[in-house]
């Protein structure tokens, strides 16, 4: 990112940053863990204002274990910070990931009294493109062991919630969002078309076009269920996944899969094969049409329960133009609470979309 450059507000604004930095220094505690976060000095110095220095530590007498994509350690993952400008929330434009159930490797440990720290630029995971005075803090909800797959991590049902105190900086935006591809309009004229891969083999490309056959299926069943319906008509199958059903949610959700299964017909989309996380599968939301598969898509069931064809619905139902829905809880338990709980985060959630289509066990 471009800071302003005269010497007045370059001055000015190193003052701002000790005077940030300092403030910064006291940390939030929460579950035995305090993270402090502090603009990069050395980032600064080159005028970069979305740059910052994260640490954690555990100020506990056990050690802790966190997942690692609720840290910023291994890259920006999921929806940590929140991010605004004059106001305004500032989009998240990284990656939405379909994960499993965490394995020994999708943790991190730390000792009592051991922290971490790591230098991180939320630019590249977060909107920049205006400018102004930004405001900037990690803000997410721990999950415990035992209950990850259930739980997004952010605003589900996890109850130990973490934050950093806000770092004020001034950017100059590019005016351009970051990430940010081309929106090709939906409605392509061919019929279900032939989709593009990068990096898959043949076997894969043969595997994904069975699965791109189910999902397309499953978008048709998915909009003529809401074709048939109002919200005063919804069956138990809207209810297990959205919850009580309102004229405008459930019009939401119906212009979801309107825009879905018509992108599933007539949308070239491309799927990239390189990933080789532990996932099973993840899109940048404003880079319609590309899928990236990942390992835990290989080994899923065509269909059925987090499924091959139920992820391609749920990557899908991320990207801006199709549902722009986020990673609010992941599994079907932690979908059917939400459901209860609070149906206008539901309507939202990428996996209730997917459970909603694959419909297992079946539901009228």
């Amino acid at each position: 990112m471009i800071q302003r450059n005269t010497a007045a507000v370059r001055g000015l604004g190193m003052l701002v940053l000790s005077i940030a930095a300092t403030l910064a220094a006291t940390s939030v505690q929460a579950a035995g863990l305090s993270v402090v976060m502090a603009p990069s000095l050395d980032k600064a110095r080159q005028d970069v204002g979305s740059a910052l220095t994260f640490t954690m530590r555990n100020d506990s007498a056990e050690p802790i274990s966190v997942l690692k994509w609720q840290t910023p350690f291994y890259g920006i993952e999921h929806d940590l910070f929140d991010v605004n400008v004059g106001g305004m929330d500032s989009d998240y434009n990284g990656r939405w990931i379909k994960r499993g159930a965490p394995g020994p490797d999708d943790w991190m440990t730390l000792q009592p009294g051991e922290a971490k720290s790591v230098e991180i630029d939320l630019s590249e995971a977060y909107d920049f493109s205006a400018s102004g005075q930004y405001q900037m803090k990690y803000a997410i909800d721990l999950t415990e062991a035992g209950d990850a797959h259930d739980h997004g991590g952010r605003r589900g049902a996890v109850s130990k919630r973490i934050e950093s105190f806000p770092i004020l900086r001034w950017v100059d935006g590019t005016g351009q969002p970051n990430n940010y591809e081309e929106t090709f309009p939906i409605g392509m004229k061919a019929l279900n078309p032939t989709p593009a891969f990068e990096s898959c083999s043949s076997t894969r490309q043969s595997s994904i076009n069975t699965a791109l056959s189910s999902a397309r299926s499953y978008g048709i069943n998915s909009d003529n269920y809401f074709a048939s319906k109002t919200y005063s008509t919804v069956t138990t199958r809207y209810k297990t996944w959205f919850g009580t059903a309102t004229s405008s949610r459930f019009s939401s959700v119906k212009g979801n899969y309107d825009r879905i299964e018509y992108a599933l017909s007539n949308t070239k989309l491309t799927f990239n094969c390189s990933c080789t996380s532990s996932a099973y599968a993840y899109v940048y939301p404003t880079q319609p049409y590309r899928v990236y598969l990942c390992n835990a898509f290989w080994s899923a069931p065509n269909t059925g329960t987090d499924s091959k064809a139920g992820t391609i619905i749920h990557e899908l139902s991320h990207f801006d133009v199709l549902g722009n829905t986020d990673d609010i809880v992941y599994g079907q338990s932690g979908a059917k609470s939400l459901a209860i709980s609070n149906p206008s985060q539901a309507i939202k959630n990428a996996d209730s979309h997917e459970y909603f289509s694959e419909n297992t066990p079946a539901q009228n």
